[in-house]
């Protein structure tokens, strides 16, 4: 149940929670902790029975969503500003990529309160193997096209009182790929096991961390496929506020014409 409830409906809940739905809606009458199609039968609970629960239950309980946070977005090519043109500047330097790839990213103020956290995920898509691959979204937010996000740089803005590191839950493991046993363990809530994971970076104000969401593809000298160890998140903040920004440098699957001048 909680994987089915994590999958469908973005949430994050548990044993407690789980136990209370059932109680609440009357879905496991012999008590056993298991429910099975006929006693959902039975009972007359139905699909949209248990998202109006869910939707409900998240209302007093937001940070039980896979991200609890607020969250406004720049874009480097429209925004004229001095001091957002600086970052980009640094940035430029940082990476050692021309300003022009800069300026096709994209921006990200991020403010997490009391409890707020994002769980596990990766920044980017992986790339399709199909014939007809979902092209990129590197000329903006469209319905049919994926996010591609070839690196990203995270800046902490102020100082945490307490908690809400980035957490990196499968850095350094040897199970590269093995995302099923990853997501069956509850290895995506942070919210609850953060202090599980490989490495956590603590929040400290004017640290950046850099990171490649793909590996080199040799062949094509070109971004590779997803590097599955980029799984990351924000622990829960216990006290105090975080402010962070996200700075993501896109690619496109066209090599020679994302980097044509």
């Amino acid at each position: 149940m909680r994987l089915t409830i994590e999958n469908s409906y973005d949430i994050y809940l548990e044993p407690p929670d789980i136990k209370l739905m059932y109680k609440k809606l009357k879905m496991d009458p012999n008590n056993d902790g298991i429910v099975v199609p006929e006693e959902m039968s039975a009972s007359g609970i139905t699909p949209h029975t248990i998202e109006d629960y869910l939707n409900k239950y998240v209302e007093k309980l937001p940070e039980k969503r896979s991200r609890f946070s607020e969250q406004v977005w720049l874009f480097p090519d429209k925004v004229k500003d001095h001091t957002f043109e600086d970052i980009q500047h640094r940035i430029s330097k940082l990476t050692h990529l021309p300003q022009f790839l800069v300026k096709k990213s994209h921006f990200q103020i991020v403010h997490y309160g009391k409890s707020g956290h994002y769980n596990a995920h990766h920044d980017s898509y992986e790339i399709s193997k199909t014939s007809l691959p979902t092209p990129c979204c590197i000329d903006g937010f469209r319905k049919s096209c994926r996010i591609c996000r070839f690196m990203t740089i995270l800046f902490y803005l102020n100082e945490v009182e307490e908690g809400g590191g980035t957490a990196f839950p499968v850095a350094n493991k040897n199970t590269a790929g093995d995302d099923t046993k990853f997501i069956v363990d509850g290895g995506l809530n942070l919210q609850v096991n953060c202090n599980k994971s490989s490495l956590v970076v603590e929040p400290k104000q004017g640290k950046v961390v850099m990171w490649y969401n793909h590996k080199l593809d040799y062949n094509t000298g070109w971004v590779g496929q997803l590097d599955w160890k980029t799984w990351h998140g924000g622990c829960g903040v216990k006290r105090g506020e975080k402010w962070i920004a996200n700075f993501w440098i896109l690619y496109s699957d066209n090599k020679d014409k994302h980097l044509k001048h």
